[in-house]
């Protein structure tokens, strides 16, 4: 069924599919004419295959996720027709940002390189009936791209159905749902997945009873939860992520004390981060984390900052500002211009 309402962030009307590349070593040409050269400075030339006489959007270079490197902004370098040879920094990734045509006709993806494209991003939103399911079956052609490391589908009317369709790409190391149609079944799927290790899925309508199946990735270091009505039940199958190191429960007001205390052990863990739920000083006296380093707290805490920091000695804390709050270190972005 098309979406009738608007979602809260401008999706574009061309509905974009987007496919990032991160750096690797230099690689032999292959029969898809693909090719990877060592240029100036650590960077690297590649050389991709678009169809001919078509033309499937652009290309980007850059990083924006921590979990890959440093930050970079993306910025377009070409146009995705024909063959591009793309100069990329070391550092950086490439991004390649389809436009709907590869949603109408997804069997383009299978005439793309299958090596050099390592991400891929979905961005339709349905705007009529015959839109619907166009983000799931693209995802079946995923596994075309040999290596490919992310999948993002953030914005998007991506369901469970497409997004377990990716327990067939044993590489990725990422994957991004934010604000997508997902419930969390496809956990389930993704568990098989070695080398997974982020798993963005903020502001999705996650099934607590879903959260279980999280505890069965292999290698999960890094988890967004961000405004997924998170409770006692599902807090329970964060409880055995052993390998977890970055972990955001910002904005769901069930996370309680109770809640909190079943992170209670997590021996990997550095970064937490609990701005808008309703955690309490209480919640932490119990808390064994041996290894946080990071800790971010609601602003209903702001009179235990201090009683906090002794109980942590060690751990640099802070406390975050509510959803659209300003406070004096961000007034600074607000102010008027002279």
């Amino acid at each position: 069924m098309a979406v009738s309402r608007l979602r809260p962030f401008c999706v574009s009307m061309a509905n974009l599919l987007v496919l990032v590349a991160i750096t690797l070593a230099p690689a032999a040409t292959g029969k898809d004419g693909n090719a990877t050269k060592q240029s100036g400075k650590g960077a690297t030339i590649r050389t991709l295959q678009f169809p001919s006489g078509l033309s499937l959007g652009r290309i980007l270079v850059g990083n924006e996720r921590a979990i890959f490197g440093d930050y970079h902004v993306f910025q377009q370098v070409s146009g995705a027709s024909g063959t591009v040879k793309i100069n990329v920094p070391a550092g950086t990734r490439v991004l390649f940002e389809a436009n709907r045509r590869i949603f109408e006709d997804p069997t383009l993806l299978n005439k793309i390189s299958p090596v050099g494209i390592d991400a891929l991003k979905l961005n339709l939103i349905s705007l009529d009936d015959r839109e619907d399911d166009m983000c799931d079956r693209a995802l079946g052609y995923v596994r075309h791209f040999t290596g490919v490391t992310e999948v993002n589908v953030d914005r998007s009317d991506a369901t469970d159905i497409g997004v377990a369709k990716l327990k067939d790409v044993p590489s990725l190391i990422g994957i991004s749902c934010f604000l997508s149609a997902i419930n969390g079944a496809c956990f389930k799927d993704l568990a098989a997945l070695p080398a997974l290790k982020a798993l963005w899925v903020a502001d999705c309508n996650i099934k607590q009873d879903n959260m279980r199946y999280l505890a069965q990735f292999p290698a999960l270091e890094e988890l967004e939860l961000d405004r997924t009505h998170l409770d006692e039940i599902g807090s329970k199958g964060l409880a055995a992520c052993r390998n977890l190191q970055t972990l955001s429960l910002r904005g769901n007001p069930r996370f309680s004390d109770t809640a909190l205390k079943q992170l209670s052990g997590l021996p990997d863990l550095s970064s937490l981060d609990l701005r808008s739920t309703p955690v309490t000083l209480a919640g932490f006296k119990n808390l064994k984390l041996p290894r946080l380093k990071f800790l971010i707290l609601p602003q209903s805490m702001q009179k235990d900052l201090a009683a906090m920091k002794a109980l942590f000695p060690k751990v640099a804390i802070a406390i975050g500002a509510e959803r659209g709050t300003l406070t004096k270190e961000n007034s600074t972005l607000y102010a008027p211009l002279h």
